[in-house]
């Protein structure tokens, strides 16, 4: 593995698997490659994880918690044959 300058926090590193977001990778040469801070930073608030740089264990606890209030993913049942879904994103996904 390819030491970083330095190490990401717990807390961060979770935060960014629990986004969907990738904290290390194996590159085309088979080298480990592990992710920066302040990058790995600008893509947690770019999905909205706005407090991720500045207190990640918070914004872990916070993502957990509206994860635990969801029962399932946002769906919509429909008869079958064709239907049309009006999908507004939410206001963050939009300047990006």
């Amino acid at each position: 593995m390819v030491p970083s300058e330095e190490s990401l926090p717990a807390e961060l590193a979770e935060l960014a698997v629990a986004c969907g977001v990738l904290v290390e990778y194996v590159d085309h040469g088979g080298i480990r490659r592990s992710a920066q801070r302040e990058p790995l930073v600008a893509a947690l608030e770019a999905l909205g994880e706005t407090d991720a740089g500045s207190h990640p264990e918070r914004a872990l606890a916070a993502r957990r918690a509206r994860q635990a209030l969801e029962m399932l993913e946002p769906s919509q049942v429909v008869a079958q044959g064709h239907a049309s879904i009006a999908i507004t994103p939410p206001a963050r996904s939009r300047k990006l």
